[in-house]
């Protein structure tokens, strides 16, 4: 520029300045032609906005999936105050108090209950804490399906029995590790899946996330091999790296274990992970799917395993017989001298797979099929029926052994507030809660009205809202307008919460 007269440079583009007429009639045709005002800019509310909306639009399944999870998280919690109460749920209450490595359930949901209790003094937290988990497993599944090019409505469905299934909503209003579990496993799975190929970065994450799995429930601890296989074979085109990532998962799945190892140490003077117990369920499971007639077992074994007929079922249940019933060979045994019960059932269990494989296959692959294929039938003979796992607002006899405030007395516990009584409660949906039947979630939010009610305990009137949004599963349940119920459990009330401040803490942890 000399003088004040531009200086042209051969070859240049000369644009126009930014407030002329040419300028502002190209930025009308923008508008005319439906972009927002200021959507280029990065900075400011016409931006954010612009994005905002642009967002919704790609995602607007999730978006709608989601807020209907969380307005069942919301109705479950309001309904069922403050938290409900399964058969285990006071002995991980108690255990988070005294925190021993060496306990029946390892240590990372007791911890987690600790916190949330000295911090806020509240059992409404640990539900709350629970349905923001099933947010994230939910909120997890939908982004890395989005990571790996599956289209958002996809994704979305993927996503959608996390946040909507009545069996997933009951689990996470109790006092239960799965949650917790759930929640490190899925992260697990997803760091590993976020990228075509796992790096040894990623492949850290998930062995920390399946470390933590493991320390919250010991099943999670076989995950590491998963893990390990799935590096080896995806992990980079050559040995070397694959060999690498693998090493990485299993350095950062060690770290945490080898703690808890030193933890129990330091405290049981045991350096290990305690190995999870052969489960009662699994030898009632196995006992109850076996021809035990024709079982080659030694003698001290054989009264585990009687003739047909002897254990009768509990519940309907003959599984439920063999592990808790009255009839139980369980209730009588005595193992051989230097052997322990739990030996002895694990010999048992392995003695029996191995001979009878087939019964046992059937009898695992009927339970885990069942959620999934039986909509409508309650339970077949010598099944638990499903009533076991809905939400309810009365107990059935035979449903819940433990129900009632005094059958599952909580310990002590200080300054922990518990609740309203259950007299002050009342149920949206006496039978089958939010989405209390397989694939039944959606059909609760017609059950809206029912929680528009007076705080004296009156059940609105209003007719049930229609659903507008079709699942091949969605259908709803039974609801007797207006009945007064008492929530199953059974619940945390002040009649079952023992004395306050009377706890001993042990350690601190």
């Amino acid at each position: 520029m000399e003088h004040g007269v531009p200086t042209r440079v051969p070859g240049a583009v000369v644009y126009p300045p930014l407030n002329s007429a040419r300028v502002t009639s190209v930025s009308r045709h923008d508008e005319a032609a439906g972009a927002p005002p200021g959507a280029g800019e990065r900075d400011g509310s016409r931006w954010n906005a612009a994005t905002a909306r642009v967002t919704l639009r790609r995602h607007w399944l999730f978006a709608l999936l989601f807020t209907l999870g969380v307005l069942l998280r919301v109705m479950a919690q309001v309904a069922y105050q403050p938290v409900i109460l399964y058969f285990d749920s006071p002995r991980y209450l108690h255990n988070a108090y005294w925190l021993n490595p060496n306990g029946p359930d390892p240590l990372g949901y007791l911890v987690a209950l600790r916190i949330l209790l000295d911090a806020f003094h509240s059992l409404a937290l640990l539900a709350t804490f629970n349905h923001l988990l099933g947010l994230g497993v939910a909120g997890l599944i939908y982004a890395v399906l989005l990571r790996r090019g599956v289209k958002p409505w996809m994704a979305a469905l993927a996503a959608g029995p996390v946040l909507l299934d009545g069996l997933q909503l009951l689990i996470e209003q109790m006092v239960m590790s799965e949650p917790l579990f759930q929640f490190f496993v899925v992260l697990g799975i997803a760091l590993l899946l976020w990228r075509p190929r796992p790096n040894p970065a990623f492949a850290a994450g998930a062995g920390v996330a399946f470390a933590a799995a493991g320390l919250t429930r010991y099943v999670g601890l076989s995950l590491v091999v998963v893990g390990l296989l799935f590096c080896l074979l995806a992990a980079g085109g050559r040995f070397v790296p694959r060999l690498v990532t693998a090493a990485a998962l299993l350095a950062a799945f060690a770290l945490p274990v080898i703690g808890y190892a030193t933890d129990n140490y330091a405290v049981n003077g045991t350096f290990a992970v305690p190995r999870g117990r052969v489960s009662t369920g699994l030898y009632a499971r196995v006992a109850a799917s076996v021809n035990c007639a024709q079982l080659s077992l030694p003698a001290y074994e054989r009264p585990l395993c009687p003739p047909r007929g002897v254990v009768k079922p509990m519940g309907g249940s003959l599984i439920q017989g063999y592990a808790l019933g009255k009839t139980s060979p369980l209730k009588t045994y005595r193992p051989p001298a230097g052997e322990t019960v739990h030996q002895v059932t694990d010999n048992f269990v392995k003695r029996a797979v191995l001979q009878q494989p087939l019964p046992v296959a059937r009898s695992v692959a009927g339970s885990l099929l069942r959620p999934f294929v039986s909509w409508r039938r309650d339970h077949r003979p010598g099944e638990l029926p499903v009533a076991r796992w809905q939400f309810q607002g009365r107990p059935r006899p035979g449903d819940q052994p433990s129900a009632g405030p005094a059958a599952a007395r909580l310990p002590a516990l200080p300054r922990v507030h518990t609740g309203p009584r259950p007299a002050r409660l009342r149920d949206p949906r006496a039978r089958g809660g939010p989405g209390g039947r397989p694939g039944a979630s959606l059909g609760s939010a017609a059950r809206l009205p029912a929680l528009a009610r007076r705080r004296a305990g009156l059940a609105a009137r209003g007719r049930p809202l229609p659903v507008l949004v079709a699942l091949p599963a969605a259908h709803a349940g039974h609801h007797p307008a207006g009945r007064r119920a008492r929530p199953v459990g059974p619940h945390v009330t002040k009649a079952s919460a023992g004395t306050v401040g009377g706890a001993r803490a042990g350690r601190s942890g």
